[in-house]
């Protein structure tokens, strides 16, 4: 009877070890989400205003906190596996609602919080990337836009925007005066 105490026990701490460690790994991922913002909202403030250097620096940033975070995802496969053989759940059932129901209740409110503040998280990075990739976007249309605008400048019969934004076409090359009235 006190071997099967004992053996309870112990498959009661490996959940709470499984459990704890879930706990730790999903804090560090909501750390790191919340500093992949930080550098997402730097780089759209380095597009804005054309700071390529800065724009440099929080891509390398973004890539080193994107490895850091892929390597966190593997430990937190390994755990959620961990709890899947505990709680015999099938690889469909490995999320973490699922993980949440199952959960002791003095996880479980833990794990909860940490549902909703990865959510946001995630949420927040995909709006920003979103806006960032508009703004790239634009950004070389506009660049293609100016390109076009300077290479057909040399041709003949290159259309120009004049002082009161009427389209007209270029004077002749290489007349000296403009008799225009």
């Amino acid at each position: 009877m006190v071997a099967k105490m004992n053996e309870i026990s112990i498959i009661s701490n490996n959940h709470d070890q499984i459990f704890v460690c879930l706990i730790e790994i999903l804090t560090k991922e909501v750390n790191f989400y919340g500093q992949m913002m930080d550098v997402l909202q730097k780089k759209q403030d380095a597009i804005v205003i054309g700071d390529v250097e800065k724009l440099r620096n929080c891509v390398q940033k973004e890539q080193s906190l994107t490895e850091d975070a892929l390597s966190l995802t593997n430990i937190r496969k390994d755990c959620v596996a961990n709890l899947s053989q505990a709680y015999k759940l099938t690889e469909s059932d490995l999320k973490l609602k699922t993980i949440i129901d199952v959960a002791p209740p003095k996880y479980s409110t833990n794990l909860i919080n940490l549902r909703y503040q990865l959510k946001e998280s995630i949420d927040l990075i995909t709006r920003i990337n979103r806006e960032n990739s508009y703004l790239i976007n634009f950004s070389i249309e506009h660049i293609k836009g100016l390109a076009h605008l300077f290479l057909r400048a040399d041709e003949e019969n290159s259309r120009i925007y004049d002082m009161d934004g009427i389209v007209t076409l270029q004077e002749e090359r290489c007349k000296m005066l403009n008799f225009q009235i």
